[in-house]
């Protein structure tokens, strides 16, 4: 992984950093607040769901171009390759999803974003990015922050990936009969859909702190925003 989610130098000489973070979290709380409704039940909680999906896919999407598009023409094709190791495994994802619950695969489909096997994987390679990244920011508390982001971003992602694939083992009815319906259901909420994709907001708010104050130190000496330290 290490090989591909080094920066190219134009992710390095420019804002679109801290500008992807911003609209990556922004697209993650839009869907912690579509899980919010969703949580209190009812019809108007499903479609608030389903409407923060596609909102969030825009700011995704966005957030996407800014961190992988600006960096896909750097010379070592690093960029190029990040993002075809986040498109590979969202489809691995969809294998996945058929394969182990095709009964609910079109309703998992329609809140995509919020489904671990599909988020997951993307937030993991993002936060490889974010990693090799912090290693080059030595200055202050710009490393430290890009860092713990990128911790914030995998503790949910695994949480999502372990909650899922504990809920196609053992079964819906069999968690509601040993646990109870509500706490089963309290269960499903936190570990598997739709809480772990909306948590995912600190991780990357903490990458848009660390890496603004980056931009920021570095207009303030004068310069262009550098490349940090120490990433070739």
């Amino acid at each position: 992984m290490d090989a591909t989610a080094r920066l190219p130098k134009t992710w390095r000489t420019t804002d679109g950093l801290p500008r992807a973070a911003f609209l990556l979290g922004a697209g993650s709380m839009v869907l912690l607040l579509g899980a919010i409704a969703f949580a209190r039940g009812g019809l108007a909680g499903c479609g608030l769901l389903l409407a923060a999906t596609w909102f969030a896919t825009i700011f995704h999407g966005l957030g996407w171009y800014l961190l992988y598009g600006e960096g896909a023409d750097g010379s070592t094709g690093r960029g190029v390759h990040t993002i075809g190791a986040s498109v590979v495994l969202f489809l691995a994802g969809l294998v996945a999803i058929a394969a182990l619950s095709p009964v609910e695969m079109d309703l998992l489909l329609l809140a995509f974003p919020y489904v671990p096997l599909l988020f997951a994987p993307v937030v993991l390679v993002h936060a490889s990015v974010f990693l090799s990244l912090a290693n080059g920011l030595t200055k202050g508390t710009e490393g430290t922050l890009v860092r713990l982001g990128a911790i914030a971003l995998i503790v949910p992602a695994i949480l999502g990936l372990a909650g899922q694939a504990a809920h196609a083992a053992v079964g819906a009815g069999t968690l509601a009969e040993a646990l109870g319906a509500e706490e089963a259901r309290q269960l499903m909420l936190w570990t598997f859909f739709p809480y772990p994709a909306g948590l995912t907001v600190f991780g990357y708010a903490l990458v848009w702190w660390g890496t603004s104050a980056h931009a920021r130190r570095s207009r303030s000496e004068g310069g262009p925003v550098g490349a940090p330290q120490g990433v070739p």
